[in-house]
Order: C-alpha cells, then structure tokens, then sequence
C-alpha cells in the first residue's frame, strides 16, 4: 500500500511539474496586446547586449543569479536562462521590468529609463541564443 502510495505522490508531483513548465506565468496575460507586440529598438545596436549586462549585474544579480541560473529554496527566483523566456516577447519583458509583479518579489525598475530597460531586454535575449 506505501509503494502504490509513494507512486501516486511520484506521479502527481510530476504532473505538477509539466503542467507548471508549459503553462504561460499568471504575469503575461497581464500584458497588454500592444505592448506584448513591440520589439526592442535597440535590437540593430551591438553594443545593447553589453550595456545591458552590465545593468543586470548592478540591478538583477542579486536575485537571479550572477549567471542568471535563478535561486531555490524559500526566496525562490526564476531562472533566466529558460524556455519560458524564450516564448516570451521582447515588448511582454519591458512590461515586467517596468511595472515588476510585486505578488511574486519582483520590483519596478521603471526609475530605469526607456533605454536601459530595452538593453537590460537585449541582453535576455543574448543569454537565451
């Protein structure tokens, strides 16, 4: 009875996994289509991924991670380099810098301007090729 028991919990646990993995995060619907739909201006500007690294080493690191591997545990934070993140817009990560989900532990880094928010983008999406 404890093994067919240990395999029900197995499999529900699992199931909760996979279903947590393909499913959008709660803060995308949020989005506003037209803001879901822009694209980064600074996307033709090579050195926007640089400057952007730098941004996310000063303002993301510390919860991220310096690799941006995420953090388990009780202050959990979301890995950065991921699946997720690659189906997600460029105009839907401006949105979450800009306004954060603060429900979750993310600020707003709105103080940031335009510029620096869409290199903190670029940079997402190099680490994410």
């Amino acid at each position: 009875m404890r093994v067919v028991f240990e395999v029900l919990l197995l499999s529900l646990s699992l199931l909760a996994s996979l279903s947590a993995q393909t499913q959008p995060s709660a803060w995308r619907a949020k989005v506003p289509e037209e803001t879901a739909a822009k694209t980064n201006p600074l996307v033709h500007e090579k050195d926007s991924g640089k400057a952007g690294e730098k941004l996310y080493k000063h303002d993301c690191a510390q919860c991220h991670g310096e690799h941006a591997e995420g953090k388990t545990g009780k202050k959990y934070r979301p890995a950065l380099k991921s699946q997720e993140l690659k189906r997600t817009s460029d105009g839907q990560l401006f949105w979450l810098l800009t306004n954060g989900s603060i429900r979750n532990g993310m600020p707003s880094w709105s103080e940031l301007p335009d510029a620096q928010r869409w290199q903190i983008v670029a940079y997402l999406r190099k680490l994410n090729k």
